[in-house]
C-alpha cells in the first residue's frame, strides 16, 4: 500500500496516468544525488535540476539539501518543511529556488594585528588574491612584514590599553571573568562558514554575574600590575545548549601567522585590549575543540591577524 507516493513505475495512456497508485517502486520520497554539483554563487539560474512528481489533487511537500564542503568534510542539511501544498498538475513546472546558505552565519575574511588603524587597515586588505583561504596555506609576500605598513599593530608600550581597532574589545580582567567564571558550552554541530569552507566548531558562553573589565574575580587589576594573567580551565558543557537564548557564541575561526592561515574549525584566538608585560605580546582569549579555553600564555605576538573579541554577539 502506498500512501500520496511522489514517484515510481505508473501506467501511462492518453498523456495521463491511468491509475494513480504505482505498480512498481512507489515511493513517498525521491533522492537526487548530484555527485559533485557545485553550488550557485551568485544568479538564481546558475544550477538546475528537475524532478518529475505523479500529478496530484493534493501533495504535502517538504524539500531537504544536504551539502557537502569537500575540503573541510562538513556535511549539513537545510530543510524547507511544507513547501507546497496543494495540487499538481500534470504538465507543468514547478520552480523551487534554493536559499542554500540563508541560516548558516557567514563572517568576514578580514582579520587584524592587533589595535590596527581602522576597520579597514586588515591583514589582507588590497590583496585579498593573495588570502591563504585554506588551513595551512601561506603567503610569505603580502601581508604586513613592518611598521611602515598601515595595517600594521599598535606599537604603544604596556602598560597601555589598545586606542585603536580594538580598543572596544575586554581586557584581560575581563576574560579572566569569562574563563574563570562563565558557564560554558562546546558546540560541534553549528554550522557556520568562512573565506567560503564550511565548519562546525565554537563555544557558546553565558556572561557571568559580577563580569567586570575593572577588575579579575581576584580582585587584582591585571592590565597593569605586571603579573601574569594566565588562566586555564575545561569547558563546563561538551555539548550544543538546548537554549540559546541570552549566550554568546564564539566560533573557532584560527588566525594568521606570518602569512599562514592556522586551525580554523579547531582553535581560535580573540584579541583583547590589554597588553601583557612581556614585550609585543598581547592576552587573548583562546578556545580550542580539545576541551580547553585560556586566557593566553605569553603566546601571541602582536604582528599576528587575529578578529577582536566582542561581547556583544556580534563577532565580524
Amino acid at each position: 500500500m502506498y500512501v500520496n507516493p511522489l514517484g515510481g513505475w505508473f501506467d501511462f495512456s492518453n498523456k495521463s496516468i491511468k491509475d494513480k497508485t504505482p505498480f512498481a517502486s512507489g515511493a513517498t520520497g525521491i533522492t537526487l544525488n548530484t555527485n559533485s554539483a557545485p553550488i550557485p554563487s551568485a544568479t538564481r539560474n546558475d544550477t538546475c535540476f528537475y524532478i518529475a512528481i505523479r500529478p496530484s489533487n493534493f501533495l504535502n511537500l517538504s524539500i531537504s539539501f544536504t551539502i557537502k564542503d569537500p575540503t573541510t568534510n562538513v556535511t549539513t542539511t537545510i530543510t524547507h518543511a511544507n513547501w507546497w501544498t496543494g495540487t499538481f498538475e500534470a504538465g507543468k513546472i514547478y520552480d523551487y529556488t534554493a536559499w542554500l546558505d540563508k541560516d548558516i552565519k557567514n563572517y568576514s575574511s578580514k582579520y587584524y594585528m592587533w589595535d590596527a588603524n581602522t576597520a579597514n587597515d586588515d591583514y589582507w586588505h588590497g590583496v585579498e588574491a593573495y588570502q591563504p583561504k585554506i588551513n595551512g596555506q601561506q603567503d610569505h609576500t603580502h601581508y604586513p612584514t613592518n611598521p611602515t605598513d598601515w595595517r600594521w599593530y599598535n606599537t604603544l608600550p604596556y602598560p597601555a590599553q589598545a586606542t585603536r581597532h580594538s580598543a572596544l574589545s575586554p581586557g584581560v580582567n575581563g576574560i579572566r571573568w569569562i574563563v574563570e567564571q562563565a558557564e560554558t558550552w562546546f558546540d560541534n554541530q553549528t554550522v557556520w562558514s568562512v573565506m567560503g569552507h564550511l565548519y562546525r566548531s565554537g563555544v557558546w558562553v553565558k556572561v557571568p554575574a559580577g563580569y567586570s573589565d575593572a577588575a579579575a574575580p581576584d580582585g587584582k587589576d591585571y592590565r597593569s600590575n605586571n603579573q601574569n594573567a594566565a588562566y586555564a580551565k575545561s569547558y563546563t558543557h561538551n555539548s550544543r545548549p538546548s537554549n540559546t537564548t541570552g549566550l554568546l557564541y564564539f566560533p573557532l575561526l584560527g588566525w594568521y601567522e606570518n602569512g599562514k592561515l592556522i586551525d580554523v574549525g579547531k582553535r581560535v584566538g580573540y584579541w583583547t585590549s590589554s597588553l601583557r608585560p612581556e614585550y609585543n605580546y598581547v592576552y587573548v582569549l583562546y578556545f580550542t575543540d580539545n576541551n580547553l579555553m585560556d586566557v593566553s600564555s605569553p603566546y601571541w605576538e602582536r604582528k599576528y591577524g587575529l578578529k577582536n573579541l566582542t561581547l556583544t554577539g556580534n563577532i565580524e
